[in-house]
C-alpha cells in the first residue's frame, strides 16, 4: 500500500481563499458624494443676518423696516484619483480556481481608491485649519483622556461637543466617529455597561457600543493602512481616524439648495472601469479612476476631540 503522500498531489481548494480587506468605510457617510457636472465651480453661502431681529413694530402709514441678507461664494476642484492593474496572458492562462484574474484585479484596485478615499476624508476632517475661526473651540483635547476607565467622563466629554455644535451651528449634532480602539476602550466603561444593560444586542455595534449613543448615530472607524514604506520587510498598521473623535451635523435628508450639513464631497464622476489591450506586453490593463473633492462645507457642525485614549502597541 503506497503511503499517503503518494495517493494525493496537492492542488488549490476551488471554494476557499483567504483575502484580506478593511471591515467597513465611512467616508461617504461623513461627506456624501454630491453628483456635480463640472470639475470646477463655485457653492453659495448664505450669511446668518437672519439671526438678528430688528425693530418690527410698524406705526399706522408708517412703512415695515426692511432687512438684507448676504451671499458669498466657494469653490471646489475635483481632482482625479485612479490605479491601474496588469494582467497577463500567461497568468490568466496558469491560474487555478477559484482564482479569476481580471476580477481579483479590479477588487484589489477598487479596494485601495475606497481605502485612499478614506484616508482622505478623514485627513480632512482631521485638519483644523479647514475650520477657520472655529478651530479655537471646535477642537478640544480632553482633560482627562479615555485612558482611565474608571475616573473617565466621555458621557459629558461627548455632550459638551454636542453642545459646541448647537451653539455655532443652531443644528443638533446626529452623528459620532468612533476610532475602533477608543470603540474598545469605551465598551469597558461603567457608562456604557449601564446602557447595554437596556440595548438590544441586534443593536450593537462589533465593539459592543450602543448603535444610537447618546442620541448619536454611532460610525465605527474600522479602516487602517499600512504605513510602512514599500518593500519593508515589517507590516505597520495605522487607523485611518487615529484616535480622535469627532461629533457632527449631517443633513437628514437629501442635500440640496438651503441645507445645512459638516461636508459634502463634489463628485464629477463616480467610479469608472476601463479595460484595454497592451499587445506588446501581451497584457490586459484595468484602470479605475474617480474625481472628487472633499469640503468641510460647515465647519460650525462638528467638534473635533483629539487623541482621546493612548494607542496600544
Amino acid at each position: 500500500m503506497p503511503a499517503y503522500t503518494g495517493v494525493h498531489i496537492d492542488r488549490a481548494l476551488t471554494n476557499v481563499s483567504i483575502f484580506y480587506r478593511n471591515a467597513s468605510y465611512i467616508a461617504d457617510e461623513v461627506s456624501p458624494p454630491v453628483q456635480v457636472r463640472k470639475e470646477s465651480d463655485k457653492y453659495f453661502v448664505y450669511d446668518r443676518s437672519h439671526f438678528r431681529v430688528p425693530a418690527t413694530f410698524r406705526a399706522d402709514k408708517d412703512e415695515a423696516s426692511f432687512i438684507q441678507y448676504g451671499v458669498s461664494d466657494e469653490t471646489y476642484f475635483c481632482e482625479e484619483y485612479a490605479l491601474a492593474i496588469r494582467v497577463s496572458d500567461r497568468e490568466r492562462g496558469n491560474s487555478d480556481e477559484p482564482l479569476r484574474p481580471d476580477m481579483d484585479a479590479t477588487e484589489c484596485v477598487t479596494e485601495v481608491l475606497l481605502l485612499d478615499r478614506e484616508i482622505r476624508v478623514a485627513g480632512e476632517v482631521l485638519d483644523s485649519t479647514n475650520y477657520g475661526s472655529y478651530a479655537a473651540t471646535h477642537f478640544a483635547n480632553l482633560t482627562l483622556d479615555w485612558d482611565d476607565i474608571v475616573g473617565a467622563t466621555p458621557r459629558q466629554d461627548i455632550y459638551h461637543a454636542k453642545y459646541a455644535v448647537w451653539r455655532d451651528s443652531r443644528k443638533q449634532a446626529t452623528h459620532i466617529i468612533l476610532p475602533v480602539e477608543v470603540s474598545y476602550r469605551l465598551a469597558q466603561m461603567e457608562q456604557i455597561d449601564e446602557l447595554r444593560k437596556y440595548t438590544d444586542p441586534g443593536l450593537l455595534t462589533d465593539s459592543g457600543l450602543p448603535k444610537v449613543l447618546w442620541g448619536l448615530k454611532v460610525l465605527e472607524a474600522q479602516a487602517t493602512y499600512d504605513v510602512s514604506v514599500e518593500g519593508a520587510t515589517a507590516e505597520s498598521f495605522s487607523e485611518c481616524w487615529g484616535t480622535n473623535v469627532v461629533v457632527f451635523h449631517k443633513n437628514p435628508g437629501t442635500i440640496g439648495i438651503r441645507t445645512l450639513t459638516f461636508s459634502i464631497t463634489m463628485q464629477s464622476q463616480p467610479f469608472q472601469t476601463r479595460k484595454w489591450r497592451e499587445e506588446n506586453r501581451k497584457s490586459d490593463v484595468m484602470e479605475v479612476s474617480h474625481r472628487y473633492d472633499t469640503k468641510i462645507v460647515a465647519a460650525p457642525c462638528a467638534m473635533v476631540l483629539t487623541s482621546t485614549i493612548t494607542p496600544q502597541t
